[in-house]
């Protein structure tokens, strides 16, 4: 038996790969602090696109009405999400914008004057906007996304009660709480999952490029959560001559199958399903290498973490695992408190490219109709720019969906007029109502 290098890094990582999948399990297996239902609060809605623009950025019309968006192609009965014949067919992608994005700037107001009068030094030049409207368009790093359509935008989306902390609302909108009131003891893609459970499933909803993620957090589905896609291979796909990772790999397998009775049998039987699940998506990845080695050509993905992930959903999908749901943290500098507009044009350029690519392979696989791509963030930027050429912490932002949807703008659009008084953004969606829309969808 040939002998390997193992490190101490090595060993860690690899027995945190199994800890790892023992800590979502306990998600998956035992209740949290509470004994509530866990089922989300808000009923699916967004189903009239706001069709009267303000004409001078306020929010109002001139007798003080609250207006929208502007009018749009959708018409007013249309849902936001396509309806689909096949229902069990569609599969969500969640593009985790962590960090705050600024919707002000990916899809920008460059219509109205006070948008620049607040924003002197973070505003998009009108001329370089890609326009939507004559009142609103895309960040004009988002080339790919405007030419391919298939678009909803949702605007004003964030919390009635908003909170200034990322860690504050990221929980909330990890658990689907919009004030922060709620104590789930699940997560909202976790009781989506719960809905769609397949008992044969090695996974519903997996969450790539993150580390026990709390939205995956269910009561009945199993669902997994793994730093990369390449840490599936820390849990199954040694062979004999990597002689130290067959060992770990014998040890957890051995571990899974031993039974037992009460926590431990079921810690034993999350770690069963995490190698399960990872010996899938270990021979998926195989299946690929090999293709590239026979000359197949393969999708063209650009690198960074989003992009991986998304490669890796498509991956899933293609093969039929039962997977639903798969969620994917961008990891990008989206907390642009200085530097705002250089930092966000390379962000939407990735960002750009990742799903373009994404929908290409999608495309090539026959599934463009059945993936529903929804992105989300605790929080937008202040509308007003600071000192730094940065924009700091704020609350109302603008969501995408994309994919099979009624292409338009939907929601409507926050006064730039009337700000709270931290000089934000006052949210008109409360964003339970923007998930609960995606997931019935």
């Amino acid at each position: 038996m040939a002998q390997s290098n193992f490190s101490r890094r090595d060993f860690l990582r690899w027995a945190s790969a199994g800890a790892g999948a023992a800590a979502v399990g306990g998600g998956i297996w035992l209740t949290g602090r509470n004994a509530g239902d866990g089922s989300a609060r808000s009923q699916p809605g967004l189903t009239d696109p706001k069709r009267t623009p303000s004409t001078d950025g306020s929010g109002t019309t001139e007798g003080g009405s609250t207006t929208g968006a502007p009018e749009t192609d959708s018409q007013p009965s249309a849902p936001i999400i396509a309806p689909t014949a096949d229902p069990g067919a569609r599969r969500l992608v969640v593009i985790e914008m962590d960090g705050g994005n600024d919707g002000l700037s990916m899809v920008v107001p460059y219509g109205t004057g006070r948008y620049y009068d607040l924003r002197s030094r973070t505003s998009t030049p009108a001329d370089e906007v890609l326009h939507l409207n004559d009142q609103f368009g895309l960040h004009p790093s988002l080339t790919r996304l405007k030419a391919r359509g298939g678009l909803a935008i949702v605007q004003g989306v964030g919390s009635f009660q908003p909170d200034l902390s990322h860690f504050a609302m990221m929980d909330r909108w990890y658990s689907g709480d919009p004030d922060g009131t709620a104590n789930y003891d699940t997560g909202i893609w976790g009781r989506l999952a719960d809905s769609l459970a397949d008992p044969t499933a090695a996974a519903v909803a997996v969450s790539i490029g993150s580390s026990n993620h709390k939205s995956l957090l269910s009561r009945k589905a199993p669902t997994m959560s793994l730093p990369d896609y390449g840490s599936a291979g820390y849990l199954s796909g040694a062979t004999a001559d990597d002689a130290v990772r067959f060992r770990f790999q014998q040890a957890m397998s051995q571990f899974a199958s031993a039974g037992g009775d009460g926590w431990f049998a079921r810690l034993r039987a999350v770690d069963g399903q995490a190698i399960k699940l990872s010996s899938k998506l270990v021979e998926v990845n195989d299946q690929a290498n090999k293709a590239q080695e026979s000359g197949d050509k393969q999708p063209e993905y650009p690198g960074s973490p989003l992009s991986d992930g998304l490669r890796a959903a498509a991956q899933l999908f293609a093969v039929d695992l039962l997977v639903r749901i798969v969620h994917v943290p961008m990891q990008e500098p989206f907390d642009t408190h200085e530097n705002h507009r250089d930092q966000f044009s390379q962000i939407m350029d990735r960002f750009d490219q990742a799903v373009e690519a994404f929908r290409v392979d999608l495309g090539a696989r026959g599934l463009a109709d059945s993936v529903l791509i929804a992105t989300t963030s605790e929080f937008g930027r202040r509308i007003k720019d600071n000192g730094t050429n940065g924009l700091d912490h704020g609350t109302a932002s603008t969501t995408m969906l994309i994919g099979p949807v009624n292409q338009g703008f939907f929601g409507e659009f926050p006064s730039l007029g009337t700000l709270d008084d931290e000089d934000n953004l006052k949210a008109t969606m409360s964003f339970d109502q923007y998930l609960a829309t995606v997931a019935e969808g």
